[in-house]
């Protein structure tokens, strides 16, 4: 991208042409609607919307001291900083992803989005001087991978391929339809005869069967396709002067005849990964489609030969520490967009809406089924945050074949990932500007647990310093949120230094003084909850593994929420919770009231 930021450099190119009438910097080029492959990411590794500003003078143009709007009642909506200049014949790009960044040469970021139902767009002078140029009353409604801007010729039109930072393409024309689906996602017996329409008589739909995007090599739709085995069917549509309609993906589950004859008082999952085989362990997920079926009213039966109430392309891996490879998998789930891998938030039996969910399966551990949910129930009875569930019956097919009977794995928790959301942990999202205080303080997520092979981690500075008896006295912090991968150096180390000072109040002389010691880092009121809930449980895990953290901007530290909780309440296979007498369990586990911090926590009445 061209930008020239060095203010004398642009004031000297100006002075040079002393004379000649400049032309208006224009608003050349937008984008506005959802991208699947991320046209243009910006320095998060996110797919923001964006504006392209054009300089089409032959010298350099001050930019700094302008304002960008998408409100005409409020034409200082966002100022461009100062020593901001575009080159010449060059273009400015502004993320308009309401992040608000606004240092000179850095990635600028406005503190608005822009609506892709279309709205008015403003570029306007210095001191709100009157508007230089502006889309008005509006641009029009935005499609999936398509830019609007500025046509070589006058006018303004669709790019079906963006150039952010170079010239406009000629525009092929608004994107084409969605081609529509007759019957929806669902099962089927036998055989489905599939039927696939758009209204313009000029149009070609392409499709494919196989998984991968169509495009203008895929077939060509001439008639119904006739399925007799579970299909995942992609389509988009191609017309003459339009762009490529955006791509839809609906699946076809083939479910055998004593399958289909079964009903449940449960919600039912069927997970379909159309001959994919094992689902795997590693860090990769596996494309897969998933559907979940419901009672059609309360006191109901499930039919699996309805319409589900939720279909979607997903992507799944199998998840756990020491259950990883029982033969009733536990399943991390990922939503998919239609035409990309791009997370989509789906909601599933009344809980909000995300991309990630955890399919939890109780197995030997807990032949109850119901100790986890009881427990994360229980935290937020009492006002702590911890996952909300669903219970379900789940069938996964990987064969390739119909789903069967055989395909049944048992009753699951359909169960909310710890997440950052506002309706999960709700701490403050950490963008790449956040490594100054107060906005690098949060928010954060950590957990106390094994760390995958690829994960670094850290260990804490101090850990026991009271006990040297305690097995590895250190404890060793995941990142969780940020993901290690995407966490910034500042931002660990701020995190890193916030956990060694606690421990230096914590084991300090002063520790239980209100102001300078341990009450001053840690958040008293939900780390009291959480560990009630693990003593409560007898959790031999608890405390020690399967343990978060979490730390809002501007606020403490605190433990939560709660998870993992099949191994308590004297369950089968693992005798350390059994025992009803006294509070804490056995060898290899921790001690409730001195392990790691709480030894010293409970020194303090």
């Amino acid at each position: 991208l061209v930008a020239t930021n060095d203010a004398g450099t642009a004031g000297a190119t100006v002075s040079a042409v002393v004379g000649a009438t400049p032309l208006p910097v224009v608003l050349n080029e937008i984008m506005a609607g959802p991208t699947r492959d991320g046209v243009l990411l910006d320095e998060d590794r996110e797919a923001s919307d964006w504006i392209e500003l054009h300089n089409p003078n032959p010298f350099a143009v001050h930019a700094g001291g302008w304002f960008l709007t998408d409100d005409p009642l409020q034409p200082e909506r966002w100022r461009i900083p100062t020593g901001t200049a575009i080159g010449p014949d060059g273009y400015l790009l502004v993320f308009a992803s309401d992040k608000d960044r606004a240092v000179a040469g850095g990635q600028l970021h406005t503190n608005f989005k822009l609506s892709q139902e279309g709205e008015y767009l403003g570029l306007v002078g210095r001191d709100g001087s009157g508007v230089v140029d502006e889309i008005a009353p509006g641009y029009p409604a935005q499609f999936e991978d398509v830019a609007y801007g500025r046509v070589p010729g006058g006018g303004l039109g669709f790019f079906v391929w963006p150039t952010p930072g170079a010239a406009n393409d000629t525009p092929p024309g608004p994107p084409g339809e969605i081609v529509g689906f007759t019957p929806p996602a669902g099962t089927f017996q036998g055989e489905v005869e599939v039927v696939l329409a758009v209204t313009s008589p000029t149009a070609v739909i392409r499709f494919t069967t196989d998984g991968s995007l169509p495009d203008e090599q895929s077939s060509a739709y001439v008639g119904p396709l006739r399925l007799t085995g579970p299909t995942l069917v992609r389509a988009r549509s191609y017309d003459a002067g339009f762009a490529p309609g955006a791509v839809r993906s609906e699946a076809y589950l083939a479910i055998a005849p004593a399958l289909a004859a079964r009903t449940s008082d449960l919600p039912v999952v069927l997970v379909e990964n159309f001959g994919g085989g094992a689902v795997p362990a590693d860090r990769e997920l596996q494309a897969a489609y998933l559907t979940l079926h419901q009672p059609p009213t309360p006191g109901g039966r499930t039919d699996l030969a309805a319409a589900p109430a939720a279909a979607n392309r997903a992507g799944i891996k199998r998840r756990g520490s020491s259950t990883l490879y029982q033969p009733k998998g536990n399943y991390r789930v990922e939503f998919w967009q239609d035409g990309s891998e791009d997370d989509k938030d789906v909601g599933l039996l009344g809980l909000a809406a995300h991309d990630e969910w955890v399919l939890t399966a109780p197995y030997n551990f807990d032949r109850s089924l119901v100790r986890v949910s009881l427990v994360h129930d229980l935290s937020n009875a009492i006002g702590t945050y911890a996952p909300r569930s669903r219970f379900c019956e789940v069938y996964l097919n990987t064969d390739g074949g119909a789903l069967g009977v055989g395909d049944y794995q048992g009753v699951y928790v359909l169960q909310e990932r710890i997440a950052r959301d506002d309706e999960r942990v709700a701490v403050e999202r950490l963008d790449a500007a956040d490594i100054a205080e107060p906005a690098v303080t949060g928010g954060y997520i950590l957990s106390i647990d094994r760390p995958d092979p690829e994960d670094q981690g850290f260990r804490s500075a101090l850990g026991h310093p009271e006990d040297p008896a305690i097995a590895d006295p250190q404890p060793f912090f995941n990142f969780v949120y940020p993901k290690e991968q995407n966490i910034l150096p500042q931002q660990a180390n701020y995190i890193r230094g916030y956990i060694d000072g606690l421990e230096a109040a914590l084991y300090g002389d002063g520790f239980r003084d209100p102001a300078t010691g341990y009450r001053a880092w840690l958040d008293v009121d939900p780390t009291i909850d959480h560990h009630i809930l693990n003593v409560f449980a007898k959790n031999p895990d608890g405390l020690r593994l399967s343990t978060y953290l979490y730390k809002p901007r501007g606020g403490k530290l605190a433990f939560g929420p709660v998870w993992d909780f099949d191994r308590t309440m004297g369950c089968d296979d693992d005798g350390r919770p059994a025992d009803p007498e006294g509070w804490d369990p056995p060898w290899e586990t921790a001690q409730f009231f001195q392990y790691d911090y709480w030894g010293r926590l409970f020194q303090d009445p």
